[in-house]
């Protein structure tokens, strides 16, 4: 009798694979993105540095919030990008990703943790969608964010061509 352990443990670890793969592809994608909503801020940013003056007072407020917008949105893009060199793991506190470990491995360390991994795929599938969460979620308030700063800035030049 094959115990229903041995047969599905294979599938288990094969659907873990296949979605910390596409969880992985999404952390790539709000990357992407961020980069987008960055290079529109700098965009943004030149426009208001260069039409900025001689605004009448409702456009220096509609351009002041605009600015702060506009930073709300840098930060939470680069907050996005930033790395994370530490891994929430909930027993045993703060863990290392791999790379990071094998930088303080010798080969034959790294060699011997490879020939004996751990099958952490479903914990290496939790930390990656709580990574992937979080990015998307900075990347869509600062999408909010620089919609925001365009729409005030925009306001804030029409004032003052008025």
């Amino acid at each position: 009798m094959v115990s229903s352990r041995s047969t599905t443990a294979p599938a288990v670890d094969a659907a873990a694979t296949e979605a910390a793969a596409t969880v992985a592809a999404e952390i790539t994608k709000a990357d992407s993105k961020a980069a987008h909503v960055i290079t529109f801020d700098g965009i943004l940013l030149a426009a208001l540095a260069a039409g900025g003056r001689d605004l009448p007072p409702a456009g220096v407020t509609l351009a002041a919030l605009g600015a702060a917008a506009l930073a709300l949105s840098v930060v939470l893009a680069l907050l996005s990008v930033l790395p994370r060199l530490r891994t929430p793991q909930r027993q045993h506190g703060p863990q290392k990703p791999p790379f990071a470990e094998w930088a303080q491995m010798s080969t034959a360390e790294i060699r011997h943790s490879l020939e004996n991994p751990t099958n952490n795929r479903i914990e290496r599938l939790r930390v990656l969608s709580g990574i992937a969460m979080r990015k998307m979620q900075c990347v869509s308030i600062s999408i909010h964010a620089s919609i925001s700063a365009f729409g005030m800035l925009s306001m804030a030049f029409v004032s003052g061509a008025l």
